[in-house]
């Protein structure tokens, strides 16, 4: 979680990163944000989000870089971007909703990203230490039965050689 005077502005992200000068620099001539230059923005701000913060990330992050999304581009809509949470109490359906919004999309599907990226790395190991296991067993079991074989023969010598 961010503490309050460390949390960056949109405006020094992109300015920090060449895709973002260019969105800058092009929503600067349209003065309207495409929607691969809103997907590469949420990815870039995602990616530094990710990157920086240890931990959770809470509603306020979300609303934060919503803010500044708006600050820097000012036709776009802050609703797009962060939804806030409501409770139980003010729902139509007395259930609560979670924060919402392209932020918090992008957010939970890195985090899936991310937790796919642990399992495959996981099933690669697991399946490499199983091989593992395996090529040991037998090589354990050649080696058994060629002591076994040298125990009770001497003869003829080229086979005796070969165990």
């Amino acid at each position: 979680m961010y503490k309050r005077l460390q949390r960056p502005t949109v405006r020094e992200i992109l300015k920090d990163n060449e895709q973002g000068r260019l969105i800058v620099r092009s929503y600067a001539q349209t003065k309207i944000l495409s929607k691969h230059s809103r997907n590469v923005l949420l990815e870039l701000l995602i990616s530094h989000l990710i990157n920086t913060v240890k931990g959770p990330v809470n509603k306020h992050d979300f609303l934060h870089f919503a803010r500044g999304i708006i600050d820097v581009f000012p036709s776009e809509d802050i609703n797009l971007y962060y939804v806030a949470p409501v409770s139980k109490k003010d729902s139509r359906n007395r259930k609560s909703i979670s924060v919402r919004g392209k932020l918090v999309e992008k957010y939970r599907n890195k985090l899936r990203q991310n937790k796919r990226i642990l399992a495959d790395i996981s099933d690669v190991t697991t399946s490499t230490d199983l091989e593992s296991e395996a090529s040991n067993d037998v090589v354990s079991e050649v080696l058994e039965t060629s002591v076994k074989w040298l125990e009770t023969n001497q003869e003829p010598w080229e086979v005796v050689e070969n165990h």
